[in-house]
C-alpha cells in the first residue's frame, strides 16, 4: 500500500487555518490576556533563575520563588473569576508555564501539579462547591498550595489499579489515616493534599477514597527523601501519615478512573514546562 502526503502548504489545523511551515512558531500570544500571562511568567522565571543553581546544589526548596510566586498572584491563575482568581484556560497557561520553565523547571514543574489540580476541578467541579470555593479563595488570599498524593514506595504510581497501603479507619466524626505517601511534590509548602488512599468500611471491607488532608494535621511528617539532580527543588518528599484525625467533611468525590486516566486540556501542561526547559537549555547554550 502507497502513502501520499500531501505539501506541508496544503496541510490545514484542525480548526481550518493553515498549519504552520515546518519550524514555525505558534504566533502567540493572540490575546490580551495571554500576553499578559506570558509577561508575568517572563518576569518570575527572570526570579526563578536567579535562585535555581543555589537550590539544586543544596537541595532545598525554592521558598523564595514560591513567594514570589504568591505575591504576583500566579498560584491563582487557574481559580475561578468568581472565586477571586483568573480562570486561565488550559492554554493560557501553557503558556506561562513554559516562560516560567525556562527561568526554572523544577519551580514550574512543581507549579504544575497545583494549578492542574485547581484548573481541573474549576472544569468539572467535582470537589463539593463549598469546600472548592474556601480552597480556592484561600489560594487567592494566601497562596494556599494543593496538590493530588498517590504514590507509594511498594505501590509506585497507582495508574495501574493497584491497592493503597495507607488507610483511613473509621473514628468518631471521620476516619484516622497512618500510611506513607512517596513523590509528594511541593510538600514543603503544600496546605492541602488530596489524598488517595483506602477506606476500610464499617462491615470491614476496603476500598478507594480520596480525603483532602490539611498538611498542617497533627501526625503529618515529611521526610526529606527527594534528591534528583536537576529537579530538587520541586520538594517532593515522602509524608507520613502517623494516625491522622480527617473530619467526615473532607472525603472528596471518588473518580472513575485511577490517577493519571483522566483526560482533559489540563493534562497537557506538562508538556509546555518540558518544552521550555528545553528552550532555556538551548538559550543557554547558544
Amino acid at each position: 500500500m502507497t502513502t501520499t502526503t500531501a505539501p506541508a502548504d496544503q496541510i490545514s489545523s484542525i480548526d481550518g487555518r493553515p498549519a504552520p511551515s515546518p519550524g514555525d512558531r505558534p504566533p502567540y500570544p493572540k490575546t490580551e490576556r495571554q500576553a499578559e500571562f506570558m509577561a508575568l511568567a517572563d518576569r518570575l522565571a527572570a526570579v526563578a533563575a536567579e535562585n535555581a543553581p543555589a537550590h539544586d546544589r543544596e537541595n532545598t526548596f525554592a521558598h523564595d520563588t514560591f513567594g514570589a510566586l504568591r505575591e504576583s498572584g500566579y498560584l491563582a491563575l487557574t481559580v475561578p473569576e468568581e472565586y477571586g482568581g483568573r480562570g486561565a484556560t488550559p492554554l493560557e497557561t501553557m503558556l506561562a508555564q513554559e516562560r516560567l520553565a525556562r527561568g526554572d523547571g523544577s519551580v514550574a514543574l512543581a507549579s504544575t501539579m497545583h494549578l492542574v489540580v485547581i484548573g481541573g476541578l474549576a472544569d468539572s467541579r467535582a470537589w463539593p462547591e463549598p469546600l472548592f470555593e474556601r480552597v480556592c479563595r484561600e489560594v487567592v488570599a494566601e497562596g494556599a498550595l494543593v496538590n493530588g498524593v498517590a504514590s507509594e514506595p511498594d505501590l509506585g504510581s497507582p495508574s495501574r489499579g493497584g491497592q493503597y497501603a495507607t488507610l483511613a479507619v473509621p473514628a468518631e466524626g471521620g476516619w484516622r489515616v497512618n500510611g506513607r505517601k512517596t513523590w509528594t511534590t511541593l510538600s514543603p509548602e503544600l496546605r492541602y493534599a488530596a489524598t488517595l488512599l483506602g477506606i476500610e468500611g464499617e462491615d470491614g471491607t476496603v476500598g478507594r477514597g480520596q480525603l483532602l488532608i490539611p498538611m498542617g494535621s497533627p501526625g503529618v511528617r515529611i521526610e526529606e527523601t527527594w534528591d534528583n539532580l536537576g529537579m530538587r527543588a520541586t520538594g517532593s518528599h515522602d509524608v507520613v501519615f502517623e494516625d491522622v484525625f480527617v473530619p467526615t467533611g473532607s472525603r472528596l468525590p471518588d473518580s472513575a478512573n485511577p490517577p493519571g486516566r483522566a483526560t482533559s486540556g489540563w493534562n497537557l501542561l506538562g508538556s509546555s514546562v518540558y518544552l521550555g526547559i528545553a528552550e532555556g537549555a538551548r538559550d543557554f547554550t547558544v
